[in-house]
């Protein structure tokens, strides 16, 4: 069921006679993040609330038996996590939690981890993608996925980052993307999703009893399990069994820490400043936020996902093209007979036509027009003018010179130019040779100036075109 805004509300497994075999319940406050989720008949069954401050960021997760505290710095990283402290460089890299102290390459890729005097070191490539964390190996494809880890063998619906078998499991999903059926040791069932996209639970197809669930908190651990545990979990994502990271497409998830085992290459938005540490999962809001390909937020409470490489559906998020979370379940006879007998998914690519080239014409720049050759041509008469130091000395204008004469000397100098030698006549022959320039580039701006006028006015214009 849904409230009123198109959130999900319950969610509810049903038997065949009608009986609720489990159920969840979500609360939500007006800023559409979760505050309440309660559940029933699952691995960890109780009802948890959740605040967060004026960020959005998560401060506090009260499980029924425990409250667990959140700090944040002003760069988003977490500070404190329950009774664990954290500390970070000037570049946003956990340096130590709790016991446990972190180095990183120059790169900013997670090197080694020292627990107790116990030291783990991991290995990356060049894509910066885990090659090994001291037990196991990894392999990638040219999409950055996970292909093989240990003895696991991983193959993906497509080109999406979505699972269909991980070598002991096979996994269906709808055309939106959301999990469906999952199939492990030969035992189909339904999967069971909550509004985060985990993997809590599967159904057994025909009594809606619950095969297998699991627990988790805000930031990803697993708090509880029972009965059968397929590798896919947080986010319904591959979880090492070993150590209980996750895998998030193009990088490993630390849910103990809430941070990435690498810096976040995707190029952000200047404006996207929850989004700017590079190291934080989805920017401090786990529960209602999602980070599935390692490189994008999705916003869960209304199902928008947001940034670059937004998938086109996560679970119970709903994506930009509008994939529906999951409601009342209604198991009964539902039959998964698709996930044990679909056939294997190949992936064709695109043909590519090609069509004969066109040559390139280029179209040449325009002339100028008249308005602007005349503007051009009188700027000289414009500099002249305004060279003359005293405006009370310049040469009146004399509209019956306009092109017949030009002012043989500014005013005030005597009529032979001045005399030899150092006397006042010197000065004014100096300033009669340095102002005749200005006459003859005025008498030029006023006649080209003019000429000009007259062809723009004329409607012609000086621009040409030409064929394309």
């Amino acid at each position: 069921m849904k409230q009123a805004l198109g959130r999900l509300a319950t969610d509810t497994v049903e038997a065949p006679d009608g009986t609720t075999t489990a159920s969840i319940s979500y609360d939500y406050d007006d800023e559409d993040q979760l505050t309440t989720k309660t559940t029933t008949g699952l691995a960890g069954a109780a009802t948890n609330t959740y605040t967060y401050d004026q960020a959005g960021r998560l401060t506090s997760w009260d499980d029924g038996t425990t409250v667990h505290d959140y700090e944040w710095d002003a760069a988003g990283n977490l500070t404190r996590d329950g009774p664990d402290t954290a500390t970070y460089n000037e570049r946003n890299q956990l340096q130590a939690h709790g016991d446990t102290t972190y180095t990183y390459t120059p790169r900013g890729t997670l090197i080694s981890r020292t627990t107790n005097g116990t030291t783990t070191t991991q290995q990356f490539n060049a894509f910066d993608e885990l090659v090994t964390d001291g037990t196991t190996t990894n392999t990638y494809d040219g999409l950055n996925r996970l292909i093989t880890t240990g003895a696991a063998s991983l193959t993906y619906l497509g080109t999406s980052i979505n699972v269909v078998s991980d070598g002991d499991g096979n996994y269906t999903y709808t055309p939106a993307g959301t999990m469906l059926g999952a199939q492990h040791n030969a035992t189909p069932g339904l999967a069971w999703t909550d509004q985060h996209t985990d993997l809590i639970g599967l159904i057994e197809p025909t009594t809606g009893e619950t095969a297998g669930s699991r627990a988790y908190s805000p930031f990803g651990e697993t708090l509880a399990a029972t009965g059968t545990q397929p590798a896919l979990g947080y986010q319904h994502q591959y979880t090492n069994p070993d150590n209980g990271t996750i895998n998030m497409g193009a990088r490993w998830y630390q849910p103990g820490t809430g941070t990435f085992t690498s810096r976040d290459t995707t190029a952000l938005h200047p404006r996207d400043l929850a989004n700017a540490n590079r190291y934080a999962y989805a920017a401090g809001s786990p529960l209602t936020r999602t980070d599935p390909s390692g490189g994008t937020v999705a916003v869960c409470a209304l199902g928008f996902a947001t940034g670059p490489g937004a998938p086109a559906a996560v679970g119970g998020c709903l994506a930009v093209n509008g994939a529906i979370a999951l409601g009342a379940m209604v198991v009964g006879a539902l039959t998964v007979k698709a996930v044990t007998d679909a056939p294997p998914r190949t992936y064709n690519p695109p043909r590519t036509r090609t069509r004969p080239s066109r040559p390139t014409v280029r179209r040449p720049a325009p002339r100028l027009d008249g308005w602007t050759s005349w503007l051009r041509l009188s700027l000289p008469l414009i500099d002249g003018w305004a060279a003359w130091p005293d405006r009370d000395q310049r040469p009146k204008p004399n509209p019956g010179c306009l092109l017949r004469c030009v002012p043989v000397k500014p005013p005030n100098l005597p009529e032979d130019g001045g005399t030899a030698g150092p006397t006042p006549g010197n000065t004014n022959q100096a300033a009669y040779e340095a102002y005749l320039p200005y006459l003859v580039l005025q008498r030029q701006g006023v006649m080209f100036g003019a000429l000009s006028l007259v062809v723009a006015s004329s409607g012609s214009g000086l621009v040409d075109s030409a064929p394309v």
